[in-house]
């Protein structure tokens, strides 16, 4: 095990910093070299971290790593890439050539910002992890991308080049605000749960292509080719605004 302080490392051909597992790595910086720019193994720790312009990923912990108020910019694969079982507090990547934040099945991402990613700006490879108070902006793909077994809530998606919100399976998806991306939000399968969103401006609002999920207490005004497009089969009920039976139907989605 290993700790590390105030660190510089730049420009060197091969990665910048690589250690092994159950490090703390504190206050260091990785610029412009040939490989990853922080790359620490399992069971460790990066904390108020930088890395930019590196030709690899910016920052990566193997599984069980804990990384918390970093940033990561202008890398030539991902931002960030953390393993299994992972956590991720506070971080913020922008410009990276791939995605920018991706976690392993179990992980944990809060309060994180991805900015202008050339792929996803978050990224849940696996099933059965979380991601909550994020903010995805800019991307060249989907905002939030979750596999099956996912929770995302009180997330914001703005102007995303495809979903904001992008989920396989029994995920649930609460309390949204998506705007100005081509689709809001977007389900692929079956079992899901979409309660409390707010989709806007986007070209579609919410979009069901699976079956048996549940649709409940949504709102969309403003998309462009329709506010909301449910394949037949969910749990859903729209209407056209709240007026008359609202205090009757407290559970429907609306558009306005």
């Amino acid at each position: 095990n290993s700790v590390l302080r105030d660190l510089q490392v730049t420009d060197n051909d091969a990665g910048g910093l690589r250690i092994g597992p159950g490090a703390a790595v504190f206050d260091c910086l990785a610029l412009r070299n040939g490989g990853d720019g922080l790359a620490a193994g399992a069971a460790s720790v990066l904390c108020r971290c930088i890395a930019r312009d590196n030709r690899g990923h910016g920052l990566g912990v193997d599984l069980g790593g804990s990384v918390s108020h970093c940033a990561a910019r202008e890398n030539d694969l991902n931002g960030l890439l953390a393993g299994d079982g992972s956590t991720v507090i506070g971080t913020a990547v922008r410009g990276n050539s791939d995605h920018g934040i991706e976690v392993g099945v179990a992980s944990s991402v809060t309060d994180s910002t991805a900015y202008g990613n050339s792929d996803d700006g978050f990224r849940l490879r696996a099933g059965g992890g979380r991601i909550s108070r994020c903010v995805a902006y800019q991307n060249s793909d989907f905002g939030f991308n979750v596999a099956t077994g996912a929770m995302v809530r009180a997330c914001v998606a703005r102007k995303n080049v495809d979903a904001g919100v992008r989920a396989e399976a029994a995920c649930d998806l609460v309390e949204h605000a998506c705007d100005e991306n081509a689709v809001g939000l977007e389900v692929q399968g079956q079992g899901s749960r979409l309660e409390g969103n707010h989709a806007t401006g986007n070209g579609t609002g919410i979009r069901m292509v699976g079956s048996d999920n549940l649709v409940v207490k949504n709102t969309a005004t403003g998309n462009t080719t329709a506010d909301y497009d449910v394949a037949s089969g969910n749990h859903f009920e729209q209407h056209s605004s709240p007026g008359a039976n609202f205090p009757q139907e407290p559970w429907a989605s609306f558009d306005f």
